[in-house]
């Protein structure tokens, strides 16, 4: 370790104090190490080992190059290189040098033992990357499984989201988040014709690693997290020409990997080559070749319109040959899809009868709400009649007794009449292609290898995202049908550099020390697309329930999210993240030690418009809100209002003030960790590890509007509110430290 107490002695105080502040006031590291590593024993034609031989790796893209000495043993290590392929050279004393490519994945770990001859060997020109399938690290019990670049271009990709490759890795399955709040939805009602709204993440944006749920999981591009905060959903799109590679590591998490416990998504960014390199693409979908679906055929309801365009480009090559490369690469994505959604609207006969000279107690409000917000474009396919409907609910067991509903069933002249007419509304959704969308994304990148010790690269990706209307809520009511738009970039800057000073690190089994200081910027900001009644209007839902249905077939009254009255508003805002962290790694006499931290700040204005405009439920089930709807009366009704301190149980001052939605929350969290791999013997590794985690308390920047209400002990739902308690603004209780000890004993082949 003396080459890193040199180096730090060699340089003014003002930069050790800030090396020192980068590197130990740190926070949340989501596991900030992007780099790889290579190790392995050279050997002579006898099979013997040989110490001081020298091994030098030269990046085939940029030039980098790192150099290692073999220790008694014959092994050596070089880290913190950055994914690729090199080209790896062996040289010893009174030996033919040997040299042969290699492949480095993002965070791996890849074995290269050579044996050296007298006579020259040629470049070995096939590429060293391992057999493929999950990768054991057998210096760390790592196990990860690559994505490589080849398989994210030639694979094919129906919506070409490189995510959608990260279930070719062992142990991972597609799992959906529910951002709204409610149950992730699986399915609609078993007929494609009226599937389920798309309010969950998409099929390729979540996944379950290790059978953890994704809250367990971590996203990074080149080291920097990219997941959204309380979903850990996918914070931004990649353009997939823009991707490098993929690691998925699954288990055995190294000390640098933090705050995960399911598995650990790894994304590189393509570098700059040697030479200029670039490709131009078109991924078309047409119409003409899509079918229809067996259960709209049955339904009688027509195919439905499909059209994908994916579009783009991606350039790449040195500017100042082996000092200064650029890539770049963007795409637009154009999907056109429509098809018929089912619901059950009330018949112009029901709600003419929903007067109280047909129905006595009735308020005469039904027809009125109705008909504020008339139905949009719709198709009417058919109708239940009021005796039908009873039928299809159960009988009329299945209703209290003197309800509405089942008089007017059982009135001669009345039964036979319409109560609900089944319609298809078009509207655009995801039929196979993706979310009707039209998307524009873009990633740039640079390296500058200002000299043989210092690498400075930087990178910056944008997402410009717009979700048509309909494709995340819709309703045969006009003007309910809403959309998102989303903006994002992210940015990054790292550098890259080699401590060791003249005559430092030179001794066998040693290597340079490294230290790799980085600094990442990330905005993910998703705005609602509301249509012209979605922001106004009350809610109106028949029961507390998803999907409340008539023979299979769901109800829909005017408001936003028709079919599930627990979904409301998406989150609307930015998310803002940065991260600061510092690296430092080295091997001393063949064993390897890494230590460092990094800082974490968010910054979350995020808007959550829950209960804005108000909910009314009709009834605890069917039946029962169908009484409510011809007396015009609810069940129930629920509004967000400003409680001004008030706790549960106590008394509202009326009239009620609507509430302030906006919030601004903030958070500091820092790390530090420390590892050493130690080789006890040539077959023998040891790994002790240390990690410590703080976790600071998130704050309201306006104190005046931000409460924080604490559910107390209690077995039920309404015993818990009924208990808790409603703390003082912007308070929040308690702050979390974690120390995590971790060691890895492995063996390896000599």
């Amino acid at each position: 370790m003396s080459c890193l107490v040199q180096f730090f002695k060699g340089q003014s105080k003002a930069l050790r104090t800030a090396l020192f502040v980068v590197a130990f006031l740190s926070g949340v590291a989501f596991g900030q190490i992007n780099s790889g590593q290579l190790t392995g024993k050279v050997y002579d034609p006898n099979g013997a080992r040989v110490s001081g031989a020298v091994v030098q790796a030269k990046s085939e893209e940029t030039g980098l190059e790192r150099l290692a000495t073999t220790n008694d043993e014959g092994f050596f290590i070089i880290t913190n290189l950055p994914p690729g392929v090199y080209e790896v050279g062996v040289q010893a004393q009174g030996f033919a040098v040997r040299t042969q490519r290699v492949r480095v994945f993002v965070g791996s770990v890849v074995r290269v033992d050579t044996q050296v001859s007298v006579t020259p060997i040629q470049v070995q020109e096939e590429i060293v990357e391992g057999s493929g399938g999950v990768k054991i690290n057998t210096q760390t019990g790592q196990l990860s499984d690559p994505v490589s670049g080849r398989q994210l271009r030639e694979l094919p990709v129906i919506t070409r989201d490189p995510y959608t490759l990260v279930t070719l890795s062992g142990n991972v399955t597609p799992f959906r988040i529910n951002p709204l709040g409610a149950s992730p939805i699986t399915g609609g009602f078993g007929f494609s014709a009226f599937p389920s709204p798309i309010f969950n993440t998409e099929p390729d944006q979540d996944f379950a690693i290790d059978g953890q749920p994704p809250t367990f999981n971590n996203v990074q591009v080149d080291g920097g997290e990219n997941i959204v905060n309380f979903w850990s959903t996918l914070g931004q799109r990649m353009p997939l020409e823009g991707v490098q590679e993929i690691n998925v590591i699954t288990n055995g998490f190294r000390p640098e990997f933090g705050r995960l416990g399911g598995g650990l998504v790894n994304v590189a960014i393509r570098p700059g080559g040697s030479t200029f390199r670039g490709s131009i693409f078109e991924f078309y979908r047409g119409d003409a070749l899509n079918s229809n679906s067996f259960e709209n055929n049955a339904l009688g309801i027509p195919k439905g319109h499909l059209v994908g365009n994916n579009f783009g480009f991606a350039v790449g090559g040195p500017v100042v040959e082996d000092k200064f490369f650029l890539f770049a690469t963007a795409e637009g994505i154009k999907v056109r899809s429509r098809q018929n959604r089912v619901s059950l609207v009330p018949d112009p006969t029901l709600l003419a009868l929903s007067t109280p000279a047909f129905v006595p107690g009735s308020t005469g409000t039904t027809p009125l709400f109705f008909g504020a917000f008339p139905l949009g474009p719709v198709a009417t396919n058919g109708a239940f009649t009021f005796a039908q409907t009873v039928a299809l609910l159960g009988g009329p067991g299945a209703f209290v007794p003197g309800s509405q509903f089942l008089t007017l069933a059982t009135t001669p002249g009345v039964g036979g009449l319409p109560a609900f007419d089944r319609v298809f509304f078009d509207v655009p959704t995801n039929i196979g292609g993706g979310l009707p969308q039209d998307t524009a994304l873009a990633a740039g990148r640079f390296d500058w290898t200002k000299s043989d010790r210092s690498l400075i690269y930087g990178r910056y990706v944008y997402t410009g995202r717009d979700i048509f209307r309909g494709a995340i809520s819709f309703s045969p009511f006009a003007g309910f049908n809403s959309g998102v738009n989303e903006v994002d970039h992210d940015a990054q800057i790292n550098w890259l550099y080699t401590l060791s000073g003249p005559g430092c690190c030179s001794g066998p089994g040693a290597s340079p020390w490294l230290m790799n200081l980085k600094a990442n910027y990330n905005r993910v900001n998703l705005r609602r697309s509301n249509d012209i009644n979605t922001a106004v209007a009350p809610r109106l839902a028949a029961t507390g329930f998803a999907f409340p249905n008539i023979g299979g077939f769901p109800l829909a009254f005017p408001g936003d999210f028709p079919l599930d009255p627990n979904l409301n508003s998406l989150f609307t805002g930015a998310l803002n993240l940065f991260q600061a962290s510092a690296d430092f790694a080295g091997a001393w006499h063949g064993h390897q030690l890494q230590f460092g931290g990094s800082y974490y700040y968010f910054q979350d204005n995020r808007n959550i418009f829950s209960f804005q405009n108000g909910l009314f439920t009709l009834g605890q089930d069917v039946p029962t809100s169908l009484d409510s709807l011809l007396l015009g009366t609810a069940n129930e009704f629920q509004v967000a209002i400003n409680p001004f301190g008030a706790s549960p149980g106590s008394v509202i001052t009326t009239p009620p003030v609507v509430p302030n939605f906006n919030r601004s929350i903030s958070d500091n969290d820092f790390s530090l960790y420390g590892s050493f791999n130690w080789r006890v013997t040539p077959n023998f590794n040891l790994l002790l590890g240390l990690r410590y985690d703080f976790f600071g308390r998130p704050r309201s920047r306006n104190d005046q509007i931000f409460f924080n209400f604490f559910p107390g002990a209690a077995t039920t739902v309404p015993g818990q509110v009924a208990n808790g308690v409603l703390a003082a603004p912007g308070t929040f209780t308690g702050r979390c430290q974690r120390i995590t000890v971790l060691i890895w004993a492995t063996t390896s082949e000599s």
